[in-house]
């Protein structure tokens, strides 16, 4: 990992030629230098908006991505043996519990959030406590490196610095503050600019959900940076969902007054037009009784203009693509906001029943609690998108994410995901063979963390459309059956037995009675044994 003494803080002149190679973070810092005239430029506005506009139009479509992560002294983890890299779509890390699974999430949680709360704020981001400092003795200094890539051609470094003696190094936060400045400049110049989404979601997430309290107090609609509030929370999450579909249920409301009052202009208009129509030639002309209808005619053609307009600037297809975003997930529907004296709830209906979001199972919540919440975030970060706004960019985290999901659920979520959501890049931590089976194995990251606190990282062999026997057997290096349970440890006996050629011994045939009243003709391998002991007696003639 490079400090301060090492790392090579590039030339002006290298920075030039990194700018037209094509790396975003130079050319816009050059095209600063052109607008001020800095670093014995001249000052050239032409040139400036000419890099700018060139800035604008690339990051508007690139999908920014965490690329490289490195962790030395952090929590439980010394030090992950080589850099790990990351693919721009899906991470899964695997393990045993406290081989450091969470603990790189919580690294990429510090590292992103520098990036979100300068787009947002200016401000900084979450720094490395001292507590957080790996508790060897001989752990004095923590490092977290993270690389974030951008259009698979510029990467932004930010490397976090915390030592429990010296402060003769520094965080080096240069090159990431760049990027947040590039997105919060065309944002200003802009708000219609689309900007990428982080969030994360701790295992708490499905106890998020829960009737909230009506404040009596005026809900003002959420600001697009307000997308970036909470983002890495454990909590708030869906107390923000909620102060959302309240917003826009008032204004869908009133969007649906808007609706009412045009095809009512629209009707009375088509009937006077109908009418005027019908008259003779001599009274359209001639008869105040025409000259009327025409000009009430023409008052309802403006205000049916007025309401068209009206009708297009509604917030009703936002509220629709995050209900549209849930629905694919789950089985429920007409999701709505109910709000009496005490409370404020949102029902839905299942199975033909009304039920309130806190009567869904544990499983049920932490979905919606994840799909909820990345919807929203994506629709206020990419305005005025419609249904486009799902396929906006960014990276989310979720810790276990297989949490309280039946195994059906387990085998559907990241294939979901990632058709739901396609330009995110998620980073995710399970202990479930029905994840790994739906996930390439260059995307999985089996950690391993021995005892003096190296991490090792390895990708299996092979995953995608495996048995769930194999990847907890490969992957997980867990045997599929139990072997502390009695009848496991009598199978395993009679297997030697047999492969001993003593399957008619007493003992073979004690133990064979045994396992029949066991699993019968259930177990695979007990049929395979049968076959297996037919087989030996032929050969044994």
């Amino acid at each position: 990992m490079k400090n301060n003494d090492t790392k090579k803080t590039r030339t002006v002149e290298e920075k030039i030629k990194s700018a037209e190679s094509g790396d975003l973070g130079c050319l816009f810092e050059v095209a600063e230098w052109h607008a001020l005239g800095k670093y014995s430029l001249d000052q050239n506005k032409a040139l400036s908006n000419e890099y700018y506009s060139n800035v604008r139009e690339k990051l508007s479509t690139a999908r920014p991505y965490i690329s490289e992560l490195e962790v030395i002294n952090f929590k439980g983890i010394k030090e992950v043996k080589g850099s790990l890299r990351l693919h721009p779509n899906i991470n899964v890390f695997v393990g045993i519990n406290g081989c450091g699974k969470t603990t790189l999430l919580d690294a990429i949680v510090k590292s992103a959030s520098w990036l979100t709360n300068g787009i947002r704020t200016k401000g900084i981001g979450k720094k490395i406590d001292n507590h957080e400092i790996n508790n060897n003795p001989k752990s004095n200094d923590c490092f977290i490196k993270t690389v974030f890539t951008v259009n698979d051609k510029t990467e932004f470094e930010l490397m976090l610095f915390k030592s429990k003696k010296s402060s003769r190094l520094s965080s080096e936060l240069a090159e990431l503050k760049i990027l947040s400045e590039m997105y919060r400049f065309y944002h200003d110049e802009n708000e219609s600019y689309s900007l990428p989404l982080f969030a994360h979601y701790s295992v708490s997430r499905s106890l998020e959900i829960k009737l909230e309290s009506n404040s009596k107090e005026e809900i003002s609609l959420s600001p697009k940076l307000d997308a970036y509030k909470h983002c890495f929370d454990e909590h708030k999450k869906y107390k923000q969902l909620v102060e959302w579909l309240v917003q826009l249920d008032a204004l869908s409301s009133h969007d649906s007054q808007i609706e009412k009052d045009y095809l009512k202009k629209i009707s009375e208009f088509e009937t006077i037009d109908r009418i005027y129509k019908s008259l003779p030639d001599e009274i359209k002309l001639h008869q105040q009784f025409g000259i009327d209808m025409q000009r009430d005619m023409s008052e309802l053609r403006t205000e049916i203009q007025n309401l068209e307009v009206l009708r297009n600037d509604t917030d009703s297809v936002v509220v629709k693509v995050v209900k549209e975003a849930i629905y694919k997930f789950m089985d429920i529907s007409n999701i709505r906001v109910e709000i009496d004296d005490e409370t404020i709830s949102v029902l839905m209906d299942k199975s033909g029943t009304t039920i309130s979001s806190d009567e869904l199972s544990q499983g049920e919540k932490a979905l919606f609690s994840i799909v909820s919440d990345i919807s929203r975030r994506l629709v206020l970060l990419n305005p005025g998108k419609g249904n486009h706004s799902l396929h906006g960019a960014g990276v989310v985290t979720i810790d276990e994410i297989d949490l309280h999901l039946h195994p059906k659920w387990q085998q559907d979520i990241v294939i979901k995901l990632s058709e739901v959501f396609p330009n995110i890049q998620f980073i995710l931590t399970t202990h479930s063979p029905q994840v790994l089976s739906t996930i390439p194995n260059y995307c999985i990251k089996a950690l391993d963390n021995n005892e003096n606190g190296i991490l090792s990282v390895q990708e299996p062999r092979f995953s995608l459309g495996s048995e769930s026997k194999m990847i907890l057997e490969d992957i997980f290096l867990t045997d599929s059956r139990p072997d502390k349970v009695d009848e496991v440890q009598k199978l395993n006996r009679y297997k030697e037995l047999i492969k001993e050629d003593r399957w008619d011994t007493d003992e073979a045939l004690e133990l064979e009675s045994e396992l029949v009243s066991w699993a019968g003709e259930h177990d695979p391998i007990m049929r395979q044994l049968k076959m297996d002991i037919r087989l030996r007696e032929r050969r044994r003639g």
